[in-house]
């Protein structure tokens, strides 16, 4: 008879040997697919189908992978296979402790379920009957996540299945770790590039924060920078995950500022060392804690980003619960930071320099000063952008020492060259003015200097200067000079009218004694007369050079200025003649001036037979009056100028006009453009000084 009992240890032997096999197999392809560059997430989808397909695993086709938050509070579910939408809604959150996948991973241990039962806490509509197998993700005591298989319901529990999901849950454990510093690790070489490339500095501190912030499950983070004093920090940047609570906290980063020693960022930045706060809603110290309660953030860690002897910057992160960060947050934050320091160093020198250059190529646009520099031996050529302006150049042409020279005159080419020479030869500095030639043909008065700069060995090796365009203060300055000859010949002509008619005076009375005693011959009588005629002219002249010397007597009064105008018109008809068109354009509701009336005709009658003289045959003359401002650059740069709105009185011909040479010295005593006989230039004279005294 055959002994069947002697091979049922050999058979239990094979079983075991062949889920043993099975089992290494399997684990063996979840390994490989740690190899692949695929997302977290994806990655763990494919372990996920990989377990479901196992034949010898007697469980359904359905389960899921969750992942706990940083903070070992909630699970989120990362990868699902076969669940309804009830199921992932339900489940898309669960926290520790509640129902079987929360107990799995508060308590660490493996939870089994034939049934849907009292501690399936989380239920929807339209369940089907099922159990599970839940099984905590650990690694070195931390958990991580849990798996969750379904099973038939009233399925028995396997202590072998429950081994090798627990072999299955450590692969998982390597997996994720894995994952997470491969994603910490990228995120740390992305922060030195994303800091390196970035054009403005703000911007890549806020992708830096993005970055980390999403690598570590961090929903907000900011970043402060030194004020230009080192006296506080400034907010510089923040980053949050979406919502409107925490982007209101991230906003309102800007109107904080924090002195050292003041703050979580002032601390920081004071002391070189990380800090951390357990609650920043609760701190009174912390400006926006009540944006940060609204948004739901408690812990807070700053970083300093230290460079040498200085902090260059500060980062702050924050966390949803109190006392969340841990040693290996500070770590990584310091590990962020340290990654960090040197580029940012560099870029806050870079834009030190850029906001340096920027003031720089400000202020000399204000001066209207560019400088130059020539490398001797290599005869490179560098300009500002100023001296392009000032030489009318387009900003993109070469800066060069043909150039340069394109600016000078001829006539100054000797003087400019030998300056330069004896800068380099003598060591002299170069000092002079002159009118730079633009190649549109414009003048431009510049004042140049410029000295040689000796290398190591004593020789020049740099010839550096400065630029500066002066056309403005030479026409103060010739305006300037012009008002003081005006203002001596002036003088000189009151001076004389006054002895002149003084002497006018005696003779003109010795004249009229004569004719009163009555004269006995014709002819003596009539020679007084012509003495008397003489005098009265001769009076005229003085009384026309008084009113060019401003030292005449005058009776100002209220005059309205279109009612003069209007009334002198007919006598102005008269003396135009017939070729001549008279038109007055009057403004309405003129406002009225307190002017001598008398001298006022005078005025209009000098510049009519002027304009006639210009005319001969026959123009145009425009007597016109207006309200506004007094024109700039009006005047001869004497005396207060007249401010708000004022009663403006419009002269215009259409005569052949006058030349540059002639309008220098267009008010000049005795000078005039008339033939021999035909003018005593002093009509203009007369104008000028009328206009003046009476306030104009």
């Amino acid at each position: 008879m055959e002994d069947r009992t002697a091979g049922a240890p050999a058979a239990g032997l094979e079983e075991s040997l062949s889920r043993g096999r099975r089992t290494a197999e399997s684990l063996n392809r979840l390994l490989s697919l740690a190899l692949s560059e695929a997302p977290l997430d994806e990655m763990l989808g494919r372990c996920l189908a990989e377990l479901l397909a196992i034949p010898w695993l007697s469980v359904q086709a359905k389960g899921g992978i969750f992942l706990a938050d940083r903070n070992r509070r909630n699970l989120r579910l990362a990868a699902e296979k076969g669940l309804g939408t009830g199921v992932v809604g339900g489940c898309a959150r669960v926290p520790f402790g509640r129902c079987h996948c929360g107990r799995a991973a508060a308590t660490g241990e493996l939870q089994y379920a034939a049934c849907v039962e009292a501690r399936h806490e989380n239920r929807y509509e339209g369940m089907a009957p099922h159990g599970h197998y839940s099984v905590p993700i650990r690694l070195s005591g931390e958990i991580l996540g849990v798996l969750v298989l379904y099973l038939n319901e009233g399925h028995a529990f396997d202590p072998g299945e429950a081994e090798f999901l627990r072999a299955a849950a450590d692969v998982l454990a390597g997996i994720i770790r894995h994952k997470k510093e491969e994603k910490k690790a990228a995120m740390l070489a992305e922060v030195a590039l994303t800091l390196s490339s970035g054009e403005d500095l703000r911007e890549s501190l806020r992708a830096v924060l993005a970055k980390v912030c999403q690598s570590m499950d961090w929903p907000c983070g900011d970043a402060w920078l030194p004020a230009s004093d080192r006296e506080s920090l400034e907010f510089a940047a923040a980053w949050s995950a979406p919502g409107p609570e925490q982007e209101a906290f991230a906003l309102g980063g800007p109107v904080a500022a924090f002195k050292p020693e003041a703050g979580l960022p002032g601390r920081a930045f004071a002391s070189r060392e990380a800090v951390l706060s357990p609650d920043v809603a609760a701190d009174p110290h912390f400006p926006r804690r009540e944006l940060a309660r609204k948004a739901g953030l408690r812990g807070g860690l700053c970083v300093p980003v230290a460079a040498g002897a200085g902090v260059e910057a500060v980062l702050c992160f924050y966390s949803p619960a109190a006392d969340a960060f841990d040693a290996r947050d500070l770590r990584m934050a310091a590990a962020v930071a340290a990654q960090a320091a040197p580029v940012l160093q560099r870029k806050l020198a870079e834009e030190r320099l850029r906001l340096s250059e920027e003031s720089l190529r400000e202020a000399q646009r204000f001066a209207q000063i560019g400088n130059w520099e020539v490398h001797l031996p290599t005869g490179q050529v560098r300009w500002s952008e100023e001296l392009y302006r000032i030489f009318g150049l387009p900003p993109e042409s070469q800066a060069s020492l043909g150039a340069f020279l394109s600016t000078v005159q001829p006539v100054e080419r000797e003087l400019v060259q030998k300056q330069i020479i004896d800068a380099l030869e003598q060591g002299r500095s170069v000092d002079l003015e002159r009118r730079a030639l633009r190649p549109d043909g414009t003048l431009v008065w510049v004042h140049e200097r410029a000295y040689a700069e000796p290398g190591p060995d004593g020789r020049p090796l740099r010839l550096k200067g400065t630029v500066q365009e002066i056309t403005e203060r030479k026409k103060l300055e010739e305006r300037l000079m012009q008002a003081q000859r005006m203002e001596s010949v002036g003088h000189l002509a009151g001076g004389v009218a006054h002895d002149f008619n003084n002497l006018l005076t005696a003779i003109q009375g010795y004249a009229e004694f004569v004719l009163k005693d009555g004269a006995d011959a014709e002819s003596r009588t009539a020679d007084l007369r012509e003495i008397l005629a003489a005098c009265k002219r001769a009076t005229d002249l003085t009384g026309r050079l008084l009113a060019f010397s401003r030292k005449q007597v005058l009776s100002p009064r209220i005059v309205d200025l279109n009612a003069l105008v209007v009334n002198l018109g007919r006598l102005l008809k008269r003396l135009l003649g017939e070729k001549m068109e008279l038109r007055l354009d009057l403004a309405p509701g003129l406002p009225s001036v307190r002017v001598d009336p008398g001298q006022i005709e005078q005025v209009l009658l000098n510049l009519a037979v002027n304009a006639r003289d210009a005319m001969p045959e026959g123009g145009k003359l425009v007597i016109a009056t207006a309200v506004g401002e007094p024109a700039a650059g009006n005047g001869d740069g004497g005396g207060e100028r007249p401010s708000g709105p004022c009663s403006l009185l419009l002269v215009s011909d259409t005569g052949t006009g006058m030349d540059e040479t002639v309008r220098a010295r267009l008010f000049e005593p005795f000078f005039t453009t008339k033939g021999p006989g035909k003018g005593t230039g002093l009509g203009l004279a007369t104008v000028y000084g009328i206009v003046k005294q009476s306030g104009g």
